[in-house]
């Protein structure tokens, strides 16, 4: 047993070492490992006592690998309990975990690899296979989740250590602590460097916005999201999905996996929950145990509105709008989001953590003044950019002053505006409605055309599964 932590509001791995120390025994992360088209065969389980185990442990290895606070370590491999173990080993030595997206292409990692700027990776054979020809990977410490090989060690060589029975690390609030790549607009790699003031922000932005109660048990179809649980102390079921295609999915071993593990609330993109749905209303289960459900990701059919609130009445239902940038944004229950009618997209009331505004702003973007957006507000009801603020909006990016520039506008007091590029208007009700992105709209006889709100109509018809409206010269 690792010694109880202080818990620190510096670092985020301090508010998951609480609950390793304070409850040993709950259930932290149930992770599908091989399954077939209507069950899990294997699994890896761990309470948040064996998981504090095991991230004491690699502590100890990072530590004796010689990595110090500060260093960045790419880790760059599929979601399993060792993703969750190393990251939150990192963060608590006061590392920087580094997450690089393999669905960018060579080019877009090898490009990655070059910006992270990091001490070490971890990763799998498909990757560290190419270490001499790549010099990014050059000089770093290799480790690999599969099997060692010349030059690559194991990943158990990390883990096969007395504990480090410290608390975590004192950062200071603006360290960063997860940085992560995905392909930029420009082709470009983007880095978003989440700080650990950040990530704290967002765990109490959502934790604010979706409550959980001690017994919640989630199962989220976001990589992301078992971080924000276990700092929340409840118990997350990872489904038995590949995640780089959730769509495909074979929705009779993850409901399996609901009723199992007394799933009582599960997220994911529409593509999923669509599988999901189309196969619990086609079984004829009930889904007794299940509060509530969240989708976001992506626009949400008004289909699937009906279909969960026929196989779920009771399921609080919600739609979530945000982004990596800034999450929550907004959001909005199934039940009022398929009953309104408006112009656009429905994403709902703004979270109680955020601030936005709808403006139109001028190019270049002028020094923001003490009234800040005020000036550049559009009329109530009107069409212009949504931007948003708040203790858990992204400030930045890694090395890229070309994406700052063009996404991020510095306020006086030191806060920091993002440019979602996404088009909107607020009604008389105080919901924000998505007209399109920025790039999309065009004009026709000196006419402003959103293609957003015709695409959701076309969306509606029988049939359709996804519409596109693009202007042709």
């Amino acid at each position: 047993m690792i010694a109880k932590p202080s818990v620190t509001e510096t670092n985020l791995a301090g508010l998951v070492l609480r609950h390793t120390a304070q409850r040993p025994e709950h259930p932290a992360l149930v992770v599908a490992t091989e399954w077939s088209d209507t069950e899990v065969l294997e699994e890896t389980r761990l309470t948040y006592g064996e998981l504090g185990d095991r991230i004491a442990r690699v502590r100890r290895g990072l530590a004796e690998a010689g990595l110090q606070k500060g260093d960045r370590v790419v880790v760059m491999f599929g979601v399993r309990v060792e993703l969750y173990v190393l990251v939150l080993a990192l963060l608590a030595s006061g590392m920087v975990a580094v997450l690089i997206d393999s669905g960018m292409g060579k080019t877009g990692v090898v490009q990655a690899l070059k910006m992270a700027n990091a001490k070490a990776i971890v990763s799998v054979d498909a990757v560290l296979r190419h270490r001499f020809w790549v010099p990014a990977l050059w000089g770093l410490k290799r480790y690999s989740v599969e099997r060692s090989r010349v030059g690559v060690r194991p990943f158990s060589d990390l883990e096969e250590h007395e504990p480090l029975e410290e608390p975590a690390v004192d950062c200071g609030s603006q360290a960063p602590a997860l940085i992560t790549f995905t392909s930029g607009t420009t082709g470009r790699p983007k880095g978003a460097n989440r700080t650990h003031d950040l990530l704290i922000a967002q765990h109490h932005a959502l934790a604010e916005h979706f409550p959980a109660s001690g017994d919640e048990v989630d199962m989220p179809c976001f990589p992301v999201v078992p971080l924000h649980n276990l700092c929340s102390g409840i118990s997350t079921v990872l489904p038995a999905v590949d995640f780089g295609h959730p769509a495909s999915v074979q929705p009779g071993a993850v409901l399996s996996q609901i009723v199992a593990e007394g799933v009582t609330r599960f997220a994911g993109a529409p593509a999923y929950l669509t599988m999901i749905v189309d196969h619990l209303c086609a079984s004829g289960l009930k889904l007794d145990e299940v509060r509530t459900v969240v989708c976001g990701g992506a626009p949400t059919p008004r289909a699937l509105c009906h279909k969960m609130q026929r196989a779920l009445p009771e399921a609080e239902k919600i739609i979530i709008y945000g982004s990596t940038e800034a999450e929550p944004i907004a959001s909005v229950s199934m039940e009022e989001f398929a009953g309104a009618e408006g112009k656009g997209y429905l994403v709902g009331r703004v979270a109680e953590a955020a601030t936005v505004a709808i403006v139109s702003l001028p190019d270049p973007v002028p020094q923001l003044g003490d009234d800040e957006m005020e000036p550049f507000a559009v009329a109530s009801g009107e069409v212009g950019e949504l931007v948003v603020r708040g203790p858990h909006v992204l400030r930045g990016y890694v090395d890229n002053p070309a994406a700052d520039r063009e996404t991020k506008i510095r306020a006086p007091d030191g806060g920091v505006w993002h440019r979602t590029k996404d088009l909107a208007r607020i009604d008389d009700e105080g919901r924000i409605w998505l007209v399109g992105r920025t790039s999309d709209a065009f004009e026709i006889d000196g006419r402003k055309v959103y293609p957003f709100p015709i695409e959701v109509r076309v969306d509606a018809l029988e049939g359709v599964v996804r519409s596109a409206l693009i202007a042709r010269s």
